[in-house]
């Protein structure tokens, strides 16, 4: 579930890996709404607190499978956008590296192909606002 963290500059909070960037987020707990999902995710990711989420863009990949544990996941997720945040950035050094504020117009091209794709949907969000529907499925 990617949470697209806006500052002042317009630039969004991502981690930064050796060789890539990689959009925050992470899988719903049992129970949990997608909007507990992505405040809870921030809060242990990078220890901000997140509010007035916005969602931007529903993806729907149910051929994309990922092991995670002893749990098989299916990829349909909800991605959040927001400029409401407070505290300070401290990371989970488990899960995160390093972060950065990126302009995702000159950042995009360092993200997985899978990023790309829900980056590409928010940048049109950002100057339509209408919400967006990404799909694996042929023909959508």
């Amino acid at each position: 579930m990617p949470n697209f963290i806006e500052n002042e500059k317009g630039e969004i909070l991502v981690e930064k890996k050796e060789i890539c960037l990689r959009l925050l987020g992470g899988l719903a707990d049992d129970n949990e709404s997608l909007w507990q999902t992505a405040q809870r995710e921030t809060k242990e990711e990078v220890n901000l607190d997140i509010k007035n989420l916005v969602p931007f863009c529903f993806q729907d990949d149910p051929g994309r499978i990922k092991k995670v544990i002893e749990m098989k996941c299916f990829f349909h997720t909800m991605s959040f956008w927001t400029k409401d945040y407070s505290g300070e950035i401290i990371l989970e050094e488990a899960e995160i590296e390093d972060v950065a504020w990126v302009d995702l117009k000159e950042t995009k091209h360092l993200f997985r192909q899978n990023a790309q794709k829900v980056i590409e949907r928010f940048l049109i969000w950002k100057e339509t606002k209408e919400f967006q529907y990404l799909t694996n499925k042929k023909g959508e």
